[in-house]
């Protein structure tokens, strides 16, 4: 599957590294890794009524959304949103695998000119809440550099007794590079975030 960027208003942003709409960066990296289809729409919608400070809607480029799907469908999806979609949206070959979207959605920050910014990873499962971005890049701002989705009780057992650590919901710059640099695999026991602490990151649930 060739790749598909959509960048509303202003077609090259993706492409060039220039201001989104409005003159806007983005501040943050959102990747999604697609399920099905009719999933991927509704995540895809729930991002695009992002709500900011005060429960003012997101501004017009402020997020970049990257999607790591495999086949044609999230393409299609993509596509069919492209009017109005107050966001970049870039569409490229993958699977489920975080150390993918990770590394992916840090190349795509460098070719946007915002190497720093950080990353969101939604849940692929069900939309978000019109103020997640907003509470994930509060916490980040407040001084952590992980922030972890906040689990049920039977989630968080599940976790603790399987010992497969919990994707986070978003990473700041410095905690991407750290977990670059560990050299661990991004998945199952081993995953840096895992004790991050001994990496002298700060992790928080949010």
């Amino acid at each position: 599957m060739d790749s598909l960027t959509i960048a509303p208003d202003l077609r090259s942003t993706a492409a060039s590294g220039t201001d989104g709409p409005g003159g806007v960066r983005p501040t943050a990296i959102v990747a999604v890794a697609a399920a099905d289809p009719g999933t991927l729409r509704a995540v895809l919608l729930s991002l695009a009524r992002s709500r900011a400070a005060g429960g003012v809607p997101a501004a017009p480029g402020a997020l970049a959304v990257l999607v790591l799907a495999e086949g044609s469908d999230a393409r299609a999806v993509a596509e069919a949103l492209e009017p109005g979609y107050p966001f970049p949206l870039r569409v490229e070959a993958g699977g489920a695998d975080t150390g993918l979207l990770l590394d992916r959605a840090a190349a795509w920050a460098s070719a946007l000119g915002v190497e720093e910014a950080p990353v969101l990873i939604a849940d692929p499962r069900g939309p978000v809440a019109p103020g997640w971005a907003h509470a994930m890049l509060a916490a980040l701002r407040d001084g952590a550099d992980l922030v972890a989705p906040r689990l049920g009780l039977w989630a968080g057992l599940r976790a603790r007794l399987t010992g497969r650590p919990v994707v986070p919901a978003a990473l700041s710059c410095r905690a991407r590079w750290a977990v670059r640099a560990s050299g661990l695999p991004r998945t199952g026991p081993a995953a840096p975030w895992r004790r991050a602490d001994r990496r002298g990151l700060r992790a928080v649930a949010a």
